[in-house]
Order: structure tokens, then sequence, then C-alpha cells
């Protein structure tokens, strides 16, 4: 079941736009950049990406042309704008806006100070190569860095 509102998943973001009696849907992945754009239910673009900038474009049965701009602007914490245009004219703008909170920055703080204490403390964790520690590091800090609030920004 497609979704009637924009919203962000762990997996991946939702945007919708409705105009008129027509909805456009585009869904992107987080972790794979596969990209769907969904036109009244229908899939009509498929693809995936990890380009700075992606571009679908598809016409719907009145032979309107539909461009969609995929741009990441960044890859760390998965930020990005997406154009919608019909026929060369502009229609929205979304984009990804990361949420931040004192409460996220004291839980990375204190996750930081006790791995390092655990790293200086614990014989077991001093002996492990580097990239087990950077790998434990990055699998407690990627869902704490998931952490977005929608923005719509029309134009």
């Amino acid at each position: 079941m497609l979704p009637d509102k924009s919203h962000i998943t762990l997996n991946g973001s939702w945007f919708v736009f409705e105009s008129g009696s027509n909805t456009i849907r585009i869904y992107r992945s987080w972790p794979l950049g596969c990209e769907k754009i969904y036109y009244n239910e229908k899939l009509v673009s498929t693809r995936r990406s990890v380009r700075k900038i992606s571009q679908h474009e598809f016409r719907d049965f009145d032979e309107n042309l539909y461009n969609i701009i995929i741009k990441i602007t960044s890859y760390i914490n998965d930020k990005y704008e997406i154009t919608i245009n019909k026929n060369n004219q502009h229609l929205r703008t979304f984009s990804t806006t990361e949420e931040k909170s004192r409460m996220k920055t004291v839980i990375e703080i204190s996750l930081w100070f006790g791995f390092i204490l655990l790293n200086a403390f614990v014989d077991t964790i001093y002996y492990w190569p580097f990239y087990i520690k950077i790998l434990i590091l990055l699998l407690i800090f990627i869902p704490i860095n998931r952490k977005y609030s929608l923005t719509i920004t029309e134009d």
C-alpha cells in the first residue's frame, strides 16, 4: 500500500505530491539508493542510483512530460532535494533536513566517552584490530544519526 503523505522511515523516504486528481509518489531508500516513482498508483520509473544528481522522466495519459530531479546534498547525513517539473514548469520541491536535539548530542558524547573508556581499560577490546573498533562505532552511531524531519518547500 502506498502512503498518503510524505514521511521518512528507517529504510527510506516517501514524498507525496497531489495535483488535482493526480498523485505522484517518490520513494528513495537510504542504504541502497533505490528510487521509485509512482503516478496514480502505477510504477512509472525505478532505478538504483548513488550519483549526486538523478533524473526521472515520464509522460502521463495527456502526454504531459514530468521531470523529477533527485539531488543529494549530503551523502553522510542522507540529505537531498527532490524537484518535480511538469512540461518544464516547476511544481514542487521537497527537501530533507536533519533534526538535531540536545539529547542526541548528549547520547553521542556519552557513547564516545564510554567507548574510549572501554578501549583504555578492557584488555580484550584493546587488542581488537582497528577496523573492528571502527565497525562497532559505525553500528552504534548510524541509528542515532538517522533522525530527520521532513521539510516541504514550495517555490
